[in-house]
């Protein structure tokens, strides 16, 4: 029988419903904080993966200024040695003189910068271009006089975070700013004006989130203090980590899911249908035999063979429709004989009468019965077997 069928009946779509809720309801709540734990712990790490990502990239630049700076220093007497300079030239009150690659724009001795340079640190000044920016690193002849010269050397940013943007895994964004909005490199999309250093942001780390062409992106800053050593304002190096390649686990599992959710259903609707079956199959039976009962049809049993107490239940049944039988058949006996006996006048017939009908009110092998008359005439009347008055 269809479950459609079976469908009809409040018993049965109890059944279904309860299947359902007991099987989809943990499935989904199970799915739901699963999906949220692996979320969420996908996303803490991918957030101390792109700090600590931060922290080396910054701790890998400073590291290279420092080599910068002792090469510069070295050049003071053999400009040969600078090989990671593009462009070196010296400084003074009459004008530049260039020792090496191409002419550079030595920026102003303005107070800092002097103060910088009396100290006998070396100065670093970020020089903003139009297609890229220049980095140019200084150091003094002679701190205490700067009429002597200041050794000016440019940079090469392929030395300066070249290998940085090659030790990044692939796909990682990573840009590196000044005070200022624009990047003095990015090679991803740049972070909201919200999340770039400021003057009074002396914080050393920060984790962000940041939106850029059409993608999320889980970020962080680590920042390289130069004030002091250099001169400079604070770089900060930040790198960013796609949401989408973070949570690429969780989107398999979302594909995953709808047909687990399917496959789920349709388990379940497998095994509802099994149990409707063996619940309303008994029950369908049982009803089909009630009817028959009312209809005073005694001879078909109710056959249920489940093994549980719908087969206990059918037993009952069956006997109860038994006994209503062996009831019923009693009183239509004795209904036929009392109307016999009211309605007829002859004798025989009325004898007759009984002896049809006495044993289905009492099961016996044989009916006797005798009529006495006034006159002492006996008129014996037998049904049955042969037996003796």
């Amino acid at each position: 029988m269809r479950v459609d069928a079976f469908l009809r009946t409040r018993v049965a779509r109890r059944v279904l419903w309860l299947f359902f809720v007991c099987a989809l309801l943990p499935l989904g709540a199970l799915a739901f904080v699963g999906y949220r734990q692996v979320s969420k712990q996908l996303t803490e790490q991918s957030r101390a993966r792109v700090h600590q990502l931060s922290k080396a990239a910054g701790m890998e630049i400073l590291q290279r200024l420092n080599f910068l700076e002792t090469q510069l220093r070295a050049a003071l007497q053999a400009p040969d040695l600078a090989t990671h300079f593009t462009s070196l030239a010296l400084a003074r009150p009459g004008g530049v003189k260039l020792l090496h690659g191409q002419p550079i724009a030595v920026p102003a001795q303005g107070d800092t910068l002097v103060a910088q340079l009396r100290s006998g640190r070396a100065a670093v000044v970020v020089q903003q271009g139009a297609a890229a920016p220049r980095v140019l690193m200084g150091v003094a002849l002679d701190p205490n006089a700067l009429h002597r010269g200041v050794l000016w050397g440019q940079i090469d940013l392929t030395y300066l975070w070249g290998t940085v943007l090659a030790t990044l895994p692939a796909g990682t964004p990573m840009c590196l700013f000044q005070v200022s909005a624009r990047p003095m490199i990015c090679t991803g999309p740049s972070p909201q004006q919200a999340v770039l250093p400021t003057a009074s942001d002396t914080a050393q780390s920060a984790v962000f989130d940041w939106s850029g062409d059409g993608a999320s992106y889980l970020g962080a800053r680590w920042t390289v203090f130069l004030q002091f050593a250099y001169g400079t304002p604070a770089w900060k190096v930040v790198v960013g980590e796609s949401q989408a390649s973070v949570l690429a686990p969780t989107t398999q599992f979302r594909q995953l899911f709808v047909p687990t959710l399917l496959l789920a259903l349709w388990v379940v609707l497998l095994l509802s249908n099994v149990q409707i079956r063996r619940s309303l199959e008994p029950l369908e039976k049982l009803s089909e035999g009630t009817k028959r009962l009312a209809q005073h049809h005694f001879e078909q049993p109710v056959v249920v063979h489940s093994k549980d107490e719908f087969e206990d239940l059918a037993q009952s049944f069956n006997r109860m429709s038994q006994e209503l039988a062996l009831h019923f058949g009693t009183l239509s006996a004795m209904n036929e004989i009392d109307r016999a006996s009211l309605s007829q006048l002859d004798g025989s017939r009325i004898v007759s009468t009984v002896l049809a009908h006495v044993p289905r009110a009492l099961p016996c092998d044989a009916v006797s019965i005798a009529l006495t008359w006034a006159v002492g005439l006996v008129l014996v009347g037998h049904w049955g077997a042969p037996s003796e008055l």
